[in-house]
């Protein structure tokens, strides 16, 4: 007996004429893979607010996982600290992400460790995957000019390289398969 039989025999004794005549399996299939699709975005929630106490504040922005970290770390221990969780600092960022990385960090009043670092003092920036370069960026006035890449609280959030053994706050990103 499926999910759908069982409601309808509890809505009504006349199974028969109430329910079988209304729901075909493609409804059924369909009802199960919405109810499926609920029940992720659900667990992620509670598995997000259930986090905000931990290391760090939990959130879902599409396929990624974010984790806002509460410590202060190097850029290198931070890559570390997000590898211990199978994710990394947060890189690919696309304008959207930004804006809405923009949105979340602005909370926490602290400059934010993100996933860039320069090549050899170069003007090249790989990510820290080590298999892309960063192609979209948000640099504040005059910069890059350091090491690391930061979202810098001095310029709304905007880019900025540092110093990469000072200690910071920083985001992790795992990407949701």
């Amino acid at each position: 007996m499926c999910f759908i039989e069982v409601r309808c025999q509890i809505l009504t004794s006349d199974k028969e004429n109430m329910c079988s005549s209304y729901i075909d399996g493609k409804s059924v299939r369909k009802f199960i893979a919405d109810t499926e699709k609920r029940l992720e975005h659900t667990e992620k929630i509670l598995s997000a607010a259930m986090c905000t106490y931990g290391p760090g504040v939990v959130d879902v922005f599409e396929n990624y996982i974010l984790l806002f970290s509460r410590e202060k770390l190097s850029w290198s221990d931070s890559q570390s600290f997000c590898r211990k969780f199978k994710a990394s600092l947060i890189y690919s960022i696309s304008e959207q992400m930004n804006d809405y990385l923009k949105k979340k960090v602005v909370q926490f009043s602290s400059d934010q460790w993100i996933g860039g670092l320069r090549i050899s003092n170069t003007s090249v920036w790989n990510t820290t995957n080590s298999e892309e370069f960063i192609t979209w960026s948000d640099w504040a006035d005059g910069e890059p000019n350091g090491e690391c890449i930061q979202m810098w609280q001095y310029a709304r959030f905007r880019w900025d390289d540092d110093n990469c053994e000072t200690k910071k706050k920083f985001i992790c990103m795992k990407i949701d398969n």
